[in-house]
């Protein structure tokens, strides 16, 4: 099966390293898609329904009701908070409350754990 993931992170270089992780993982994926706003991001949902999505909890306009809102149009995606070092146990744990997977990526990002995560996550 073949997997559409979108990633949502504000910096360049973690998009690629996130991308990078996913093409070197082996994981079929049909697209990853990126996107740099929440808007985009809510909209792409909706319209393709990607069997993941790498949220960034510094990304523009984040917040758990983020999490909500990709749920409410795409039940089915699965979201997956990547932290950075700063990121409250509080924030984590609101983005679980909202529906986010309880595996999360700490930055700075590393291949290895990208794809076990994503890994589960596919499971």
């Amino acid at each position: 099966m073949k997997y559409k993931v979108l990633i949502a992170e504000e910096d360049i270089t973690g998009r690629a390293i996130i991308r990078e992780a996913i093409k070197a993982s082996g994981i079929s994926t049909k697209e990853i898609r990126e996107v740099t706003d929440i808007l985009e991001m809510e909209k792409y949902c909706e319209e393709h329904r990607p069997k993941v999505c790498i949220l960034s909890v510094s990304f523009p306009g984040w917040e758990k009701e983020a999490i909500r809102r990709i749920k409410l149009v795409s039940p089915e995606t699965k979201v997956i908070i990547a932290m950075n070092q700063i990121t409250s146990v509080l924030k984590i744990m609101e983005g679980i409350g909202a529906g986010a997977e309880r595996n999360y990526l700490t930055k700075p990002y590393r291949r290895d754990e990208i794809e076990e995560i994503l890994k589960k996550s596919l499971a």
